[in-house]
């Protein structure tokens, strides 16, 4: 499935909600983006219009309410949300999370890594399988933090790529993830890395953060991924608010331009 998908090149993630301000920083920098990665949510379908509207470019869009690794089937009002939202949008795809965030009427309040069980496995099989038919976009999934020691009798890389190759899916590498997880649990990110065929990887999105020690760790990632060869089709920049405000456009310019020298200079030159 990921050989039929256009490269889109560079662009920018950002949220649904007040995506007005997002835009106005996007259309403020010198370098044009190719792509954005709109976060939805099941409950602000208008807002999410309004920004389809405004956005003139491609659209991949990404939630986190499915709970694929809850062993039930998923949520049918979350669903039909979701889908219809889908259904608006026609993204080039979407995406939502490897994960479990909850029970019926209880929620983790977090997205918690997988349980590394064959039931839990079945699980997500059986629920991505489940949505892959009922939406009519192709459906690809992103690693989470590990935010506990591995539990159960499977290696989680090897769960990965057994949920990748079971559902006919591909993997939206989230960087963020990955360095969030050594607060918890120490990721070899080359282990991990080395461990994924580079042809599955989707999507790469990263965050911009004025954090310097957390942003080299990202560049070292993001570095090494493309040091062995893995070349998404998309890739993401996430633009966050969490105090900071948003990064200087300069740095965001330059940003833009190493990632589509370091992934896509053979494809979009």
């Amino acid at each position: 499935m990921t050989n039929e998908l256009p490269v889109l090149g560079v662009g920018a993630t950002f949220p649904v909600f007040n995506y007005q301000k997002y835009l106005r920083f996007l259309s403020s920098l010198e370098e044009n983006i190719d792509v954005v990665e709109l976060i939805i949510s099941p409950f602000l379908e208008e807002e999410m219009k309004k920004a389809v509207q405004d956005i003139q470019v491609p659209i991949i869009a990404h939630c986190t309410w499915l709970s694929l690794g809850t062993d039930t089937l998923p949520n049918r009002e979350i669903v039909k949300k979701i889908s219809d939202q889908i259904d608006y949008i026609s993204p080039v795809w979407w995406g939502d999370h490897i994960c479990f965030n909850g029970v019926p009427e209880v929620s983790s309040g977090t997205l918690l890594p997988p349980i590394l069980t064959k039931s839990s496995l079945d699980a997500f099989v059986r629920n991505t399988n489940s949505i892959k038919k009922e939406i009519n976009s192709p459906l690809f999934l992103e690693n989470v933090p590990f935010l506990f020691n591995p539990l159960g009798e499977i290696d989680p890389f090897d769960f990965l790529k057994t949920l990748i190759k079971r559902t006919d899916s591909g993997l939206i590498l989230g960087i963020e993830n990955i360095v969030e997880s050594y607060n918890y649990y120490p990721i070899d990110y080359q282990h991990f890395l080395n461990s994924i065929n580079p042809d599955h990887v989707v999507e790469i999105h990263c965050p911009v953060v004025k954090d310097e020690i957390k942003q080299n760790e990202y560049n070292k990632i993001l570095e090494y991924a493309a040091k062995i060869g893995i070349k998404p089709k998309a890739f993401l920049w996430q633009l966050k608010e969490n105090g900071d405000g948003f990064p200087e456009e300069a740095i965001f310019n330059e940003r833009v331009q190493w990632a589509r020298k370091t992934f896509f200079s053979e494809v979009l030159a």
